[in-house]
């Protein structure tokens, strides 16, 4: 009787399992295959796990005083990448930081005063780095600040997603 009620509800509703199934397995190999692609892989030479930050499904979301960007890898698959370095430490010298993901918007706040050089790409989504902008399908932007190499404290950031937008931003 249970079944016989629910086979009417999606007669009315002209519900068909196979096209649902046809549309949700190609997103599902997608994202899948985007995963595998993002993933944290074992670095050679010395590496802590608290620099590679590496979340399936969720924001990641960092900020504060006690945070050293240099070296920092952030992967998401489905979420948010956002970074607040405005009250960070940086080490002399160049100091590299990368923030992917596959479906989810990248945002990276960084300092006034420190040298900047930095790139994003976009498959599909706008990249924004200070006051240059892209927008549309399959975006790449890089930008610098003049005098990037000699500066004594400077960063470099890599940021890419496959589904979202981009902001690198001073404040």
């Amino acid at each position: 009787d249970i079944g016989l009620g629910n086979h009417q509800i999606f007669d009315v509703i002209d519900f068909d399992f196979g096209n649902a199934i046809a549309l949700l397995l190609p997103m599902l190999l997608i994202a899948v295959g985007l995963l595998l692609l993002l993933r944290p892989r074992p670095h050679s030479g010395n590496w802590e796990d608290s620099k590679h930050i590496f979340r399936a499904f969720g924001d990641v979301k960092l900020s504060g005083e006690n945070l050293d960007p240099n070296g920092l890898e952030v992967t998401t698959g489905l979420g948010n990448v956002e970074l607040d370095l405005t009250k960070a430490r940086f080490a002399e010298g160049e100091n590299v930081l990368y923030a992917k993901t596959g479906f989810g918007g990248v945002e990276v706040k960084v300092p006034e005063n420190l040298a900047i050089s930095a790139s994003g790409s976009s498959v599909f989504g706008d990249v924004q780095i200070f006051d240059k902008t892209e927008k549309g399908i399959g975006n790449h932007l890089s930008a610098s600040d003049p005098n990037f190499e000699t500066q004594t404290k400077r960063l470099r950031v890599h940021a890419s997603t496959a589904f979202g937008d981009i902001v690198i931003s001073r404040n």
